[in-house]
C-alpha cells in the first residue's frame, strides 16, 4: 500500500478484501455496507491519511470515525443525510462552495440567491461543521 499510489491518489473503500475506488464518494456515504470494512476519503491526493482509516475500520455504519485525508471526523448517518439534503437544495439553486462555507452570507448574497433567513443562520451554524466541509468539498456539479 506505501508503494502503489492508488491507495493515496482515491476515495476507496476495502470490504472482504476488494478494493473499490469511490467516483462519487458522498452517495457511496448514503449506502454503505455492511460492516466491517474499511473507507478512506481525499481531496488531496498526496497524503497517506489512508493509515489513519486502516487503523479505524467502520464496524457501525450509523455512527464511526470517517478519515479525510489526515483528519478523523464523527460521522452520524442521521446527520449526514440532512445535511446532504440541504446541500443538495442549495446547489439546486447554483449557490457557490463558498457561500456554503463561509457562514452567515451577506445581505448582498442572500438575495442574490433568494435565502430564507432560516438558511442563513443554518449555514452560519454549519461553518465550523466539519462533516459540512465533506459534504460542500466533495460535491461535484452537476
Amino acid at each position: 500500500m506505501f508503494v502503489d499510489a492508488k491507495f493515496r491518489r482515491n476515495s476507496w473503500i476495502v470490504k472482504d478484501g476488494v478494493f473499490a475506488v469511490l467516483e462519487y464518494p458522498l452517495e457511496a456515504l448514503l449506502a454503505l455496507p455492511e460492516p466491517p470494512f474499511v473507507l478512506y476519503l481525499t481531496k488531496t491526493r498526496r497524503k497517506h491519511g489512508w493509515i489513519r482509516a486502516v487503523q479505524n475500520p467502520v464496524l457501525n455504519v450509523g455512527r464511526f470515525i470517517l478519515v479525510v485525508d489526515e483528519e478523523k471526523i464523527m460521522f452520524e448517518a442521521d446527520g449526514y443525510v440532512e445535511l446532504y439534503r440541504f446541500a443538495r437544495n442549495l446547489y439546486a439553486r447554483r449557490i457557490s462552495k463558498w457561500v456554503m462555507l463561509g457562514g452567515m452570507p451577506e445581505p448582498s448574497v442572500h438575495r442574490k440567491y433568494g435565502l430564507s433567513w432560516e438558511e442563513s443562520f443554518r449555514l452560519r451554524e454549519l461553518q465550523h461543521n466539519p462533516l459540512w466541509r465533506v459534504v460542500v468539498e466533495f460535491k461535484k456539479r452537476d
